[in-house]
């Protein structure tokens, strides 16, 4: 057997337990990533390939992190139809929790000049309160069309960014134009997700290069316009707050509508080539909500350390690859199984919260 079908034919696809690799292996890269985005945040101005980068993963990398957070949104219904509405308490807690740790750095590391403003989601646990968004809206999502849906949840994108009221309150502008990737992954059964994923060697060597030929795009393409689209992928500006004066904000809808086809082309591809096997990572895939929460509190408090000043002296080779280096080590380290509490804890405390049900209508 070739090593391109161990990666991606092998003969056990999952173990006794019922995990499948494929999820774990695409569950890690994406925190991988994230981890990895975060470092490049704080050092894309100074290297061009760096910037570039930090722009591929801006196109698809989100998209398809919350299209993956959807798709295991199904177990949100208990076996007997009820409604875990403690998930949705357990990710606002978790937001309150990680915008607090963040609130907390920030105030040590800068001599108290910080404050705590959990309304206005300006950090990374914009996502924790997102996903608490997304769950409360599943009853709705469960009652309307697919393809309805979708096409309203687009529509409501592509229009949120016309309203400068929306920005950094309670998340709104990327609740909403992130909604429809976590919609089609809601909406996505796993039926259906086994037979994409079971597509010939073709489709894989395709996306393969369809990645490689976009990533060289992206990476390459320095311009004036990486100033304006980098705030349309970050979703969180209105049009013309993304613009600022250099370019035409009126059509931000139709460049918002651009970036969901070539990011659902990205995330399409990014699967294709995830390997199916049992990998070295593979373990360690259902851990990635501790490596969010905890990696985003340790990036912060490496900036006062002059963690990133040092990699920018290094240049841009030794830089980036140092850069990468401590982004694997970082997710490998916040992996360990010990660090899963406080949020652990949280999630026990919210577990039984269920509405509705056979269990909770016959009581």
């Amino acid at each position: 057997m070739s090593v391109f079908d161990k990666l991606y034919y092998p003969e056990a696809i999952g173990d006794e337990q019922g995990r499948v690799f494929f999820y774990d292996n695409l569950r890690f890269i994406l925190i991988f990533l994230v981890v990895l985005r975060h470092f490049l945040f704080r050092v894309h101005v100074s290297f061009p390939a760096v910037e570039g980068l930090y722009m591929l993963f801006l196109t698809f990398l989100m998209p398809l992190f919350i299209f993956i957070t959807g798709f295991y949104a199904k177990s949100v219904y208990s076996k007997d139809g009820g409604f875990r509405i403690g998930r949705v308490c357990m990710f606002v807690l978790l937001y309150v929790l990680l915008s607090f740790l963040i609130f907390i750095t920030d105030f040590i590391i800068r001599d108290g000049r910080a404050e705590w403003t959990p309304l206005e989601m300006i950090n990374a646990a914009w996502y924790l309160w997102a996903c608490a968004a997304w769950f409360a809206l599943i009853p709705v999502l469960k009652r309307t069309p697919p393809v309805a849906t979708v096409i309203v949840t687009v529509a409501l994108s592509l229009g949120v960014g016309y309203f400068e009221q929306v920005y950094y309150f309670l998340s709104l502008s990327k609740i909403i134009t992130f909604l429809p990737f976590f919609a089609v992954g809601y909406y996505m059964s796993r039926p259906q997700m086994t037979g994409f994923l079971a597509l010939g060697a073709r489709w894989r060597v395709l996306a393969w290069a369809v990645v490689a030929v976009f990533a060289f795009c992206v990476i390459m393409w320095h311009t004036e316009a990486n100033f304006w689209m980098k705030r349309i992928l970050e979703a969180k500006d209105p049009y013309v707050f993304a613009w600022r004066g250099r370019g035409p904000w009126e059509l931000g809808a139709l460049w918002r509508l651009c970036w969901y086809a070539g990011a659902s082309a990205m995330c399409a591809c990014a699967m294709l080539i995830v390997p199916r096997c049992r990998t070295l990572f593979t373990a360690f895939g259902s851990r990635t909500l501790q490596i969010y929460i905890w990696h985003s509190v340790i990036v912060r408090a490496l900036v006062p350390a002059q963690f990133f000043l040092v990699l920018d002296s290094w240049g841009a080779g030794w830089g980036q690859l140092a850069m990468v280096g401590a982004a694997t080590a970082l997710t490998f380290l916040l992996s360990w199984k010990s660090l899963v509490e406080p949020m652990g804890l949280i999630e026990r405390a919210t577990k039984g919260l269920v509405i509705g049900g056979k269990a909770n209508r016959s009581g």
